[in-house]
């Protein structure tokens, strides 16, 4: 592309994000290939952010920016499928860790 180009990018930014988003449909696209179809549904977007010492659930609604009902119905199917875990955090019993 050059300068004045219409179909180029404003900001390098905007590339990255781009650059990310195409990864990660590959990436789906493989998991899904390879016998993890969860990876084809839009409930896969909350594992992305369940690292290996987990995450509090509300901390999972923030980082995911979906609403609290939708983060909570994702988490209900993957615990169903044994694919996540949720116990009472240590510091208070009234919410969980993925």
């Amino acid at each position: 592309m050059t300068a004045g180009d219409p179909d180029a990018p404003e900001h390098i930014g905007l590339s990255l994000v781009l650059a990310a988003e195409a990864w990660e449909r590959d990436f789906n696209a493989r998991m899904v290939a390879a016998g993890h179809a969860v990876f084809g549904d839009a409930r896969a977007r909350v594992i992305r952010y369940v690292g290996r010492r987990g995450i509090d659930q509300s901390r999972l609604v923030a980082l995911s920016g979906m609403t609290k009902q939708a983060v909570q119905a994702h988490l209900d199917s993957l615990e169903a499928e044994g694919l996540i875990l949720r116990v009472p955090a240590k510091d208070d019993g009234r919410q969980k860790r993925v």
